[in-house]
């Protein structure tokens, strides 16, 4: 449902060269729910469900990573993060700068969007239950600390800007995916859409 989207389809074409890989049953971080066809019933589902199942890296022409959205965005949200992405990408190649002056602003702008969350993705930007239990188990940058005004679990974007803060223009190669994807857990029981169980494409008996 993202690329169905003209504005984000000319923004691709215009900004970048995109490419694709299959990740599944080759990376040990990628998830093994089932495949959704195409000709299964779509569903809108919150920012990063699915992160392990695909990311999309925007990278520069020499490989390193600027930014990368984990799982299902919608059209909105992605065309704002891909934005930033082109931005990322110029800084990357100012040479009126320093290495050590363009990676602490690289790590500003991301700490930027961080702490200056769109509300407006608050609601599509919670974890489900089972994913906050995982999350709250295997990772220690979603939970915030016991002290302070907002307590409880992080939104995944937030969480997705701070780690991507601590990776300035790290090589695709070098990009530790297994750590970056640890948003939830690897198998989902839901199985909306397909052929027999939810969804509009369930056969009714």
């Amino acid at each position: 449902m993202t690329l169905s989207n003209d504005k984000v389809i000319n923004q691709i074409n215009t900004a970048f060269v995109s490419g694709w890989q299959n990740i599944k049953g080759r990376k040990n971080y990628a998830g093994v729910s089932n495949t959704h066809m195409p000709s299964y019933a779509a569903k809108n589902i919150n920012t990063c469900s699915g992160g392990r199942n695909i990311q999309m890296y925007f990278m520069t022409p020499d490989g390193r990573v600027v930014h990368c959205l984990p799982g299902y965005w919608n059209a909105s949200d992605f065309y704002t993060q891909a934005g930033f992405a082109v931005k990322l990408g110029n800084l990357a190649f100012n040479k009126s700068i320093s290495n050590a002056d363009r990676n602490e602003k690289f790590l500003d702008m991301h700490l930027q969007k961080a702490h200056g969350h769109n509300y407006g993705l608050v609601e599509g930007a919670k974890l489900q239950g089972f994913d906050v239990k995982y999350v709250k188990n295997n990772t220690s940058d979603f939970t915030r600390g016991s002290k302070g005004f907002v307590k409880g679990v992080k939104l995944v974007d937030q969480v997705i800007h701070e780690r991507m803060a601590a990776r300035p223009f790290v090589p695709f190669e070098k990009f530790d995916a297994y750590e970056f994807t640890k948003l939830g857990i690897k198998r989902y029981k839901y199985d909306f859409g397909m052929p027999g169980k939810y969804g509009n494409a369930a056969k009714k008996k």
